[in-house]
């Protein structure tokens, strides 16, 4: 995809891909994780998801390519299993995920936190 053939736009940032166990959701967890991107995966199925950060971290063996940037040290590959048709399910991950990395810097999160209590719906412009 060359994204960071000039800039690294995504390296040191968080990427969460709901479906990304296969398909398009998992060839843009590795186009992400190659700019840099820790990756949280959501899907439903555990065993698939296992498998795809199993794939996603061969990349690590085999060395950065061209237009990537070589792995991070802190580059990190995560997976949740949840159903996104059911509200409950989506929240856990994305809170976890945001909690885990808003307090990884060790400074305390700036501002409010967001409001995970909102529907779904509510977020759709």
């Amino acid at each position: 995809m060359g994204w960071g053939s000039r800039r690294q736009p995504f390296l040191g940032k968080h990427v969460i891909i709901t479906g990304g166990s296969a398909g398009i959701g998992l060839a843009l967890a590795k186009e992400f994780y190659k700019q840099g991107a820790c990756l949280t995966l959501i899907a439903r199925t555990k065993a698939k998801l296992e498998a795809a950060v199993a794939e996603i971290e061969q990349l690590r063996q085999s060395g950065p390519g061209k237009g990537t940037v070589a792995p991070q040290p802190a580059q990190r590959v995560e997976f949740q299993t949840a159903d996104t048709t059911v509200p409950e399910q989506v929240r856990r991950p994305v809170h976890s995920t945001t909690r885990l990395y808003s307090h990884n810097t060790g400074l305390p999160p700036r501002g409010k936190p967001a409001n995970t209590e909102r529907p779904l719906s509510s977020l759709a412009g």
